[in-house]
């Protein structure tokens, strides 16, 4: 089976047209996500939450924001990131459990058992990985910049500024290429795989990453199209547009809020979304292993 970047790229379409039900488990699955961070979010950071785009905008003016924000901040990611990890891994295996194994398609594929164990395990590992590669790239960035820094032109560290970011992001989406197929290969093998992975994606990188921003793109179209829908959804419903997208911006003082009846309705517009997007961008690269490995006989046995 010759692996074809555009089969790939729609096999989400395809997926939620043959069996829509699915959407309704995913995003339900996807309503637990939202509305657990809106509860770790008003649990810990509560409405300062918000600051944090005002730092990002302009950390050097706000530093004082970092600094009594930081440990709030600690709090919700230590509470938050188990939770994302697990859902995460929950959805994956159900992405992959549509493509490598169509027939066990009760709850739309959702499950909670070993593969969403490795998987999870998987996940840790890559985020390792990723941490290491980013350190990496911006220790050389930085000593670059410093180089071109230290020759006293501002235009030349503003150049340096830029190669610096353009260096982080290719280092990102070169190893999240290479190593895109961890994931459907643990699922079909049952063991923790990453180097076989990154075999398997050897010579592939182009024909995988037209898959990968060909089901981006799509699923960003979906975010706008939905977006302004259940915008005048929303709209027909309360008459009150501005209370919608308030219950969308995440300034929760205390948890009952994360339960008005204005966040639920945005809660599970966006559950719905997140499903959509979900089917679209986890399935190719099931559909690549499935693929690529057909064209290797002993790639889904690897010791």
């Amino acid at each position: 089976m010759a692996f074809s970047p555009t089969e790939a790229a729609f096999e989400g379409f395809r997926l939620t047209r043959e069996k829509p039900r699915i959407i309704g488990w995913w995003t339900l699955l996807a309503l637990v996500l939202q509305l657990g961070l809106g509860v770790i979010i008003a649990a810990t950071a509560g409405p300062e939450f918000q600051q944090l785009q005002t730092f990002l905008n302009d950390p050097v003016n706000n530093a004082d924001i970092a600094e009594s924000l930081g440990p709030k901040m600690v709090l919700f990611e230590a509470a938050a990131l188990p939770l994302v990890l697990v859902i995460s891994a929950i959805f994956a295996c159900a992405a992959y459990r549509s493509v490598l194994d169509p027939a066990q398609s009760r709850f739309g594929y959702l499950r909670i058992g070993r593969d969403e164990g490795r998987m999870l395990l998987l996940y840790l590992l890559l985020l390792a990985i990723f941490m290491g590669a980013m350190f990496g790239a911006i220790l050389l960035a930085g000593l670059v910049m410093g180089l071109l820094m230290s020759s006293g032109s501002a235009a030349m560290g503003a150049v340096g500024g830029f190669g610096a970011f353009l260096v982080l992001g290719a280092v990102l989406v070169f190893f999240g290429v290479r190593l895109s197929l961890a994931g459907p290969m643990t699922f079909a093998v049952g063991k923790v795989l990453v180097a076989p992975a990154w075999k398997m994606t050897r010579g592939r990188f182009w024909s995988l990453l037209v898959a990968y921003v060909l089901s981006w793109i799509m699923a960003f179209v979906v975010q706008l199209l939905g977006g302004a829908i259940f915008t005048a959804v929303a709209m027909a419903a309360t008459g009150n547009l501005g209370a919608y997208q308030k219950a969308g911006a995440m300034e929760f003082s205390s948890i009952a809020e994360v339960f008005t009846p204005e966040h639920l309705l945005f809660a599970v517009s966006a559950a719905v979304l997140a499903a959509l997007q979900n089917a679209i961008v986890l399935t190719p690269s099931a559909v690549a292993y499935r693929a690529l490995a057909s064209e290797e006989p002993r790639a889904d046995t690897f010791d």
